[in-house]
């Protein structure tokens, strides 16, 4: 068990210096979009340039949510250090364990969210691509443009919410051992 919480913890510890790499971005393209500057949008794992005549903003509230998610994923992430910790010393199934990985589960799922928000933000108002539908009195090509766009963000990410659907699963299964354990210690 020891080897494998070791593991464990050195993947969970790289992706929390990925989840702080993200933070950076954020705060970066939150002060570049708020100066109205020529940015990179850079959420999670893609870095797109948009030029920004004016304050945008949709652009600053998708911004500030995935600062939000990023700020909230590192968070849980930490928590899921203790967890791993707990593994190494053979106390896994515990109530605190158990709302941890529950927790980063929701924390997962919020943060998907967010990525898959931006990434249809960008996709649907700024690329060359799609822009062209949003000047045509055509619903039906309109709404072609925002069911691919919105099609495109979630499939982008959907390795995230099986990640945040196993967490919360997983979660779910220690909670209810917990309490069979428990069930099973006061039975005589």
């Amino acid at each position: 068990m020891k080897t494998l919480s070791t593991i464990l913890f050195g993947v969970v510890f790289l992706f929390l210096l990925k989840i702080l790499t993200t933070m950076y971005h954020q705060i970066s393209n939150f002060y570049t979009l708020y100066n109205n500057q020529a940015t990179h949008l850079y959420f999670y794992n893609f870095n797109k340039e948009v030029l920004v005549n004016s304050p945008n903003l949709g652009l600053l509230l998708i911004s500030v949510i995935t600062l939000l998610a990023t700020i909230g994923l590192a968070f849980s992430l930490l928590k899921i250090l203790v967890v791993c910790k707990n593994m190494s010393i053979d106390t896994v199934f515990t109530i605190c364990n158990s709302g941890k990985i529950i927790f980063t589960g929701y924390t997962l799922l919020f943060f998907g969210l967010s990525l898959s928000l931006a990434t249809f933000v960008y996709k649907y108002y700024f690329t060359g691509l799609t822009i062209s539908y949003h000047f045509t009195d055509d619903k039906a090509q309109q709404g072609y443009a925002f069911g691919y766009s919105m099609a495109f963000a979630i499939a982008k990410y959907l390795g995230i919410y099986v990640v945040a659907v196993f967490m919360l699963f997983l979660g779910a299964i220690i909670k209810k051992g917990v309490f069979l354990k428990v069930e099973n210690e006061l039975t005589i």
